[in-house]
């Protein structure tokens, strides 16, 4: 159903964990303007509603509607090590922060544009933010690069059989991981990072037990 670029090359990093790890390493949720937040082997008719082609106003309104704030904190509060790969309205749509806990870490890959969406309290996370720059030195158009990413990290991964365990601990890392990665352009990665440490000032995703 779902042949957008991003997602083919997340579900072949997905593919590339399950190959290395186990089924159960990973869990895929989409989320979906038709449907809501849904698994990945759910059976869905077609449909044309798209949050790209919405108001930010719209796009509030209908996602309320659908539940999807709801069901992704009442989905992802069992995971560890969570992934969110989200464009600038589909961020919008999920409506951060969600309710996380301490021992949860949450890395988010996202475009430049959608740094003011991302916040999350009492967790650590890292959000890592991209520009056409960035996708033209992985060989990958912009559209796509948040799954290129992914499948890299998957593909680091089978090299450094701790990397999840290290994310998890540290998710800053994921910057000298992706810089460390062989490119096609010989220029620095110019990634902009942002990364929240445990405090009490106050996604689709990726699980990994408790190891």
């Amino acid at each position: 159903m779902y042949t957008g670029l991003q997602h083919l090359r997340l579900m072949e990093g997905v593919d590339i964990l399950r190959s290395r790890f186990g089924k159960e390493v990973v869990d895929v949720k989409i989320i979906s303007a038709g449907y809501g937040l849904i698994p990945e082997d759910k059976v869905i008719v077609p449909y044309s509603v798209t949050f790209n082609s919405m108001k930010s106003d719209e796009i509030s309104s209908w996602a309320n509607f659908i539940g999807i704030h709801k069901d992704f904190q009442e989905t992802v509060i069992g995971y560890d090590l969570v992934f969110v790969l989200l464009g600038d309205k589909y961020l919008r749509a999920l409506n951060l922060p969600v309710e996380t806990h301490p021992k949860q870490t949450f890395i988010i890959l996202a475009s430049n544009k959608s740094r003011n969406l991302v916040f999350l309290e009492d967790t650590n996370f890292e959000l890592l933010t991209f520009s056409n720059a960035d996708a033209s030195r992985f060989g990958c158009a912009l559209v796509g690069l948040k799954g290129q990413l992914l499948k890299l990290i998957a593909s680091e991964s089978r090299r450094e059989p701790n990397l999840l365990s290290e994310l998890y601990n540290n998710p800053k890392i994921l910057e000298k991981v992706l810089n460390n990665q062989p490119q096609q352009l010989e220029l620095p990665l110019e990634i902009t990072s942002t990364t929240s440490k445990k405090t009490n000032i106050n996604k689709k995703s990726q699980k990994q037990k408790k190891q």
